[in-house]
């Protein structure tokens, strides 16, 4: 599948609709052995940066609003703290 095959799943261009059917997707990459946003790679340097500038302070609770299948959250979660990562997808 090509990079930018998410766009079905979230986007209807020819009606420009946001369709949002983002448990298809995952279920998708699944199948497909792909990953539409690069959540799993969590190298990419924006992530990188996010952890280093979260390691900075003392945090007891986080909340990750819009974590999607939550690759970042988990690193955000210390002994010390709680992290909620919550997405409109389950």
């Amino acid at each position: 599948m090509n990079k930018d095959g998410y766009r079905k799943y979230v986007f209807d261009e020819e009606n420009r609709k946001f369709i949002g059917e983002f448990d298809r997707m995952y279920i998708a990459e699944k199948d497909g052995n792909f990953d539409s946003w690069k959540q799993d790679d969590v190298h990419f340097l924006d992530k990188q940066i996010c952890l280093q500038i979260l390691k900075q302070y003392d945090f007891n609770s986080i909340l990750d609003v819009g974590c999607g299948k939550g690759a970042l959250t988990n690193l955000m979660k210390t002994e010390n703290n709680s992290v909620i990562g919550c997405d409109i997808s389950k």
